[in-house]
């Protein structure tokens, strides 16, 4: 139904939407989901807290700015020091994306990928982003051109670009940056201050226009 629904259309150009998470913590520790083969989250037990960064890019060699969503109520903007050029900036008491963040997300994917009706996207996403299931989020992406495709949850190792070909690079050159700073600030923790400057010094490295093409 996917490809019947745009055969009409001139062009169609694939994006892919992934969310990653985190750590702010005095040691550098990488988890995943049980049972999954390609590890994409990097997390921590600092009394629960995460930072989650929403990252998008394209077969055309493009990367949306990244948000980044901290846990707490209110923004500080000192948390956004280093951050990544153009980075959005949202906070959640949880530090995930939800339903209402997403729309944000959405909206602002619209503004800057240039998305109509006659020019169309296939935006891919992780199948266990139950946020999606949203009607005003649907009608958005109806209303704008935007065919969101979920991929099954345990497939993305295998089937999701960004796991393929950007997530272990960032993770590598993220968890070095971690390591490194502990290396010459010796008694001091990793805190929600240093996250966006870690995490912008590594995107840097990671988000290559091979990284984009390759995966897909």
């Amino acid at each position: 139904m996917l490809w019947i629904k745009a055969s009409y259309m001139l062009k169609i150009s694939i994006i892919e939407m992934k969310q990653i998470l985190l750590q702010f913590q005095s040691v550098s520790k990488i988890v995943s989901t049980k049972g999954k083969k390609q590890v994409n989250s990097l997390t921590s037990a600092d009394r629960g807290q995460l930072v989650t960064a929403v990252i998008c890019s394209s077969a055309s060699k493009r990367y949306m700015p990244t948000m980044m969503i901290f846990p707490r109520k209110r923004m500080k903007p000192e948390l956004m020091n280093g951050a990544p050029h153009g980075a959005l900036a949202e906070c959640h008491s949880s530090g995930m994306i939800q339903k209402d963040l997403f729309i944000v997300w959405l909206r602002k994917f619209i503004q800057y990928s240039g998305v109509k009706i006659s020019s169309p996207v296939i935006l891919l996403l992780d199948g266990h982003q139950c946020h999606t299931k949203s009607i005003e989020l649907i009608n958005i992406a109806k209303e704008n051109g935007v065919i969101i495709l979920c991929l099954s949850p345990h497939c993305t190792h295998r089937m999701q670009h960004l796991d393929l070909a950007y997530m272990k690079s960032l993770s590598t050159y993220y968890d070095h940056n971690i390591r490194k700073w502990l290396r010459t600030n010796h008694g001091r923790v990793v805190n929600k201050f240093k996250i966006a400057a870690l995490f912008g010094s590594a995107y840097l490295e990671a988000a290559t226009m091979t990284n984009a093409i390759n995966g897909f």
